[in-house]
């Protein structure tokens, strides 16, 4: 029997009713919801009229978009880079997930809306995102990266990168439901196919070739589960039990694990992808473990 909160059962009930779902599902229904991404609109704040705890801004730089939450009593500062599947940009759930945590755990947020699919592809990420980094490390104190779903995925890419390039690596990695290999080669996946009420396998392979441009989907630059891993920071990670993505974010905990990495999986027992940014218990819980586990290793202040 499922221990998980109503809050959950609900939020579950709604994917499936609203058919989340049938946009990676349905060629038809993706094709033409990429085709709307080559014409997006000028971002604007999905604020509407919920209450936030604090002021979140819009800033620039270099022509990139980045939102800032600052909260009253700082303990460190992170870079948050988004999910969507790389065409879908920051929303509303991330705000009052990043609003909250900013709250709980004393975290300065740095979101950046990086450049999406089909307008883009994974090039175009990297090409802001060493500089960018290495600005938050000098002049805000950045020292934790996170992300959720594809920036999860995008943030241990990125780490690669940084490891190759020898250059500052964060001191810790926050990673929620990441999608860590946009090929979804494993076989464990077609399991959960019917039981995530979000994600679909061939729309998001679909999404993932997009991404990756010229390189290959294996690659480790948008699938980083095929890269070098031994040497990243302490590594937290959530998973649904339901989600798509749960069998390769498992084993992936497990590789860390045996590579001597200090690496953390949390489950979400009957969740499905992503239960962190909904506004449900186990969501919130997640703060509360993220700051635990950030204390406990004297990793904010």
């Amino acid at each position: 029997m499922s221990n998980r909160s109503k809050a959950a059962e609900f939020t579950e009930l709604i994917l499936r009713r609203t058919k989340v779902k049938e946009e990676y599902a349905n060629e038809e229904i993706l094709k033409r919801v990429l085709m709307a991404k080559r014409a997006v609109p000028e971002f604007e704040l999905p604020l509407g009229k919920r209450r936030f705890i604090h002021e979140i801004t819009l800033d620039w730089w270099e022509g990139i978009r980045i939102i800032h939450i600052c909260p009253e009593k700082k303990r460190a500062a992170a870079l948050f880079l988004h999910g969507g599947a790389y065409i879908h940009t920051l929303n509303a759930g991330h705000l009052l997930y990043l609003d909250e945590f900013a709250h709980q755990v004393g975290v300065e947020i740095f979101a950046p809306l990086y450049p999406l699919a089909p307008k883009h592809t994974c090039e175009e990420s990297f090409a802001f995102l060493p500089d960018y980094w290495e600005h938050l490390s000098e002049e805000q104190g950045c020292t934790l990266l996170m992300g959720d779903s594809a920036g999860g995925g995008l943030a241990v890419s990125f780490c690669q990168y940084l490891q190759r390039e020898q250059k500052k690596l964060p001191e810790a990695l926050i990673l929620y439901s990441p999608w860590l290999d946009v090929s979804l080669s494993d076989p464990d996946c077609e399991q959960y196919q019917d039981s995530d009420p979000v994600l679909d396998i061939q729309g998001l392979r679909t999404c993932g070739k997009i991404w990756a441009g010229k390189y290959d989907t294996k690659d480790e630059r948008v699938s980083p589960i095929f890269g070098k891993t031994d040497f990243l920071p302490p590594v937290l990670l959530f998973s649904g039990t339901k989600e798509l993505f749960y069998p390769q974010i498992s084993k992936f905990s497990d590789r860390l694990t045996c590579e001597g990495v200090d690496a953390t999986l949390v489950l979400g027992e009957d969740l499905f992808h992503d239960y962190a940014m909904y506004p449900i218990p186990e969501g919130k819980e997640t703060i509360v473990t993220v700051r635990n586990w950030l204390e406990n290793r004297s990793l904010i202040a």
